[in-house]
C-alpha cells in the first residue's frame, strides 16, 4: 500500500473570523501537519453514502470543476478558502481502499480554523468528515458531486488541538482521490 506523507509548518498570525468552542486560545505559534494515508480509518463506518442530494448553494457554485483534480482543488481553494494558506505544499494524491481513506490534520493552536476539500474523479458522491482528537465528530460534508468541501458553511474551528482525522468516502468506490486543506491566517 502506498503512503503519502506531507508536512508543512505554519506560523500563526491571527485567528479566523469564526470563534472556536469555549476554550482558551493559545497565543503561541501554531504548526500544522497533514498526513495522508490510503486505507480504511481505525473505526470505519458501515453506513452507505445513500442517494446524492442536490448541491446546496455555496462558494463552489461557479467553480469549473471539469478540470484535472489538482486544478479543481486550486479552483475550490480560491473560491472557498480565500486568504487561507494551503497546509499541504501541493494537493496530495491518496490511495483509497474500498472507496475510503483518511488524512490526519494536526493542529497545535486553537486560534486557527481550517477548510478541506477532496476531489475524486469517477465518484458520483464524495463525503469528508472531521473528528476531534478525542473521536467526537466535528462536521461532515457530502455533495452529490465528485468533490466535497469541509465545511460547506465556512471554516471549521476546532475546540481541541492534536490530530484531527479527516475521513474520505466515495460512491461508487474509486481508488484515488486528491486532497487539500487550508488554514486561516
Amino acid at each position: 500500500m502506498r503512503r503519502l506523507t506531507a508536512l508543512l509548518t505554519l506560523l500563526a498570525l491571527t485567528g479566523c473570523g469564526k470563534s472556536p468552542a469555549p476554550a482558551e486560545p493559545s497565543s503561541a505559534a501554531s504548526s500544522s501537519q497533514a498526513t495522508a494515508s490510503g486505507g480504511a480509518p481505525a473505526a470505519p463506518s458501515t453506513e452507505p453514502l445513500g442517494a446524492a442530494p442536490v448541491l446546496e448553494p455555496g462558494c463552489y457554485d461557479d467553480a469549473p470543476l471539469g478540470e484535472e483534480p489538482t486544478e479543481a482543488l486550486g479552483t475550490l481553494g480560491r473560491a472557498c478558502a480565500p486568504g487561507m494558506t494551503p497546509i499541504l505544499p501541493a494537493p496530495s494524491q491518496i490511495t483509497l481502499e474500498a472507496g475510503r481513506g483518511q488524512l490526519k490534520l494536526t493542529l497545535t493552536s486553537l486560534d486557527r480554523c481550517f477548510r478541506a476539500a477532496v476531489v475524486a474523479p469517477g465518484a458520483r458522491a464524495v463525503s469528508i468528515a472531521a473528528q476531534s482528537p478525542s473521536g467526537a465528530e466535528l462536521t461532515t460534508a457530502r455533495l452529490g458531486a465528485p468533490f466535497a468541501l469541509l465545511d460547506t458553511e465556512g471554516p471549521v474551528c476546532p475546540a481541541e488541538t492534536g490530530d484531527h482525522p479527516l475521513t474520505i468516502q466515495t460512491e461508487p468506490s474509486v481508488t484515488t482521490a486528491w486532497v487539500q486543506a487550508w488554514l486561516a491566517e
